[in-house]
């Protein structure tokens, strides 16, 4: 499995992206968080 290495300007970009899909589809944007090891917390409110 390859690491991945996220710069903060993209760090920023993948908690917008990450958010906007919460706001749609919570169970969409935990899936995405185990796929990508997210390590930020999902609320209800995707934040």
């Amino acid at each position: 499995m390859m690491e991945i290495f996220w710069t903060m300007l993209a760090s920023q970009d993948r908690k917008r992206i990450r958010e906007y899909i919460a706001e749609q589809n919570l169970m969409a944007a935990i899936e995405l968080d185990e796929r990508i090891g997210y390590s930020g917390v999902v609320s209800e409110n995707g934040k």
